[in-house]
């Protein structure tokens, strides 16, 4: 968290964002609804290369999947429902699992980025091929949406966001499934 803190301060002190800020700030819809996360295992985070020139062929979707959870709810029970029931639907859809993560009970160390401190999620990002394979990954009718609902802890109906990603960004339907996720697809072929 004090390296999140030094990171935010050198990029929003900085000659870049004070020459692009207003420009960035007014693409974004909604800049209020911040949550705070961090990966839900060490080996679940974004698998992102270094530079966008390192990067996999853009293209793709990217659809997040956030969970919210009733307070007090065990964690680890999310992450193993996960593992065990919500992923197999993913692979079955064609969707690649790029990463997913828990709350972070953390205080926020950078109060100028306000975070919501009022929610606990359990949250995963998959990766999609075409607009096709993203609408088979968040239909609220599909084989996903129906296990996602049965998912311990849950306070409320899953809350599906899809993002189209630009050119440039380093995440896109097409970058590599987290670690964890292609851990258990390799144990699953054999």
């Amino acid at each position: 968290m004090e390296e999140r803190a030094r990171a935010l301060a050198d990029f929003y002190d900085g000659e870049t964002w004070r020459a692009h800020g207003r420009a960035a700030n007014a693409t974004m819809l909604d800049s209020d609804d911040v949550l705070l996360l961090r990966p839900a295992r060490p080996d679940t985070a974004f698998r992102l290369p270094g530079r966008r020139d390192e990067g996999v062929a853009a293209g793709g979707y990217v659809a997040a999947v956030i969970l919210h959870l009733v307070p007090g709810a065990d964690e680890g029970d999310i992450v193993s429902f996960f593992e065990l029931a919500i992923e197999q639907g993913l692979a079955a859809a064609d969707g690649s699992v790029l990463a997913y993560f828990v709350t972070e009970p953390g205080e926020n160390t950078f109060p100028r980025l306000p975070v919501r401190e009022d929610a606990t999620v359990f949250v995963f990002f998959v990766g999609c091929e075409d607009r096709l394979t993203l609408e088979r990954v968040v239909d609220p009718h599909c084989r996903v949406s129906r296990t996602t609902a049965e998912a311990p802890g849950l306070a409320g109906a899953a809350q599906s966001l899809r993002l189209e990603p630009t050119a440039r960004s380093l995440l896109n339907g097409r970058s590599p499934a987290c670690s964890a996720a292609s851990r258990t697809a390799w144990m699953g072929a054999t």
